[in-house]
């Protein structure tokens, strides 16, 4: 494997499948919120939020990544990091979007429809 992929790439598969992780726990959590209904409403509930906290999540641990690995080229004043958090969060946005990549999207709907299948239950609420 370490043939195929570059030092930058296996860094972009740790962080998604980080992120990943992250946010199918989060949206595990949410799903109680729509327990009590049907199942198009529970997929599409967990669809959402688990692209928002996997996009959120990636963002983030990029920006991690990149301050812990280059801590004397980044601006550590607030507005900084905060511009910084901004970019990398776009960034992993556009990895994951450009060129289009279905099995990202397949993995979400799998998520999703895993969760509403299920997720917390009725009576667990």
């Amino acid at each position: 494997m370490n043939t195929v992929m570059n030092a930058q790439t296996q860094h972009t598969v740790r962080i998604v499948g980080f992120a990943g992780l992250l946010a199918a726990l989060v949206t595990w959590w949410c799903a109680r919120f729509t327990a009590r209904r049907g199942f198009l409403v529970r997929m599409l509930f967990a669809l959402f939020i688990f692209i928002v906290a996997f996009c959120s999540f990636g963002g983030l641990l990029r920006f991690i990544y990149i301050h812990a690995i280059y801590p004397s080229q980044q601006d550590w004043s607030l507005s900084g990091m905060y511009l910084a958090s901004l970019n990398d969060f776009y960034t992993f946005l556009l990895d994951m979007m450009i060129p289009p990549r279905p099995g990202y999207l397949g993995l979400a709907v799998a998520a999703a429809i895993y969760v509403a299948l299920f997720g917390p239950a009725s009576e667990n609420c």
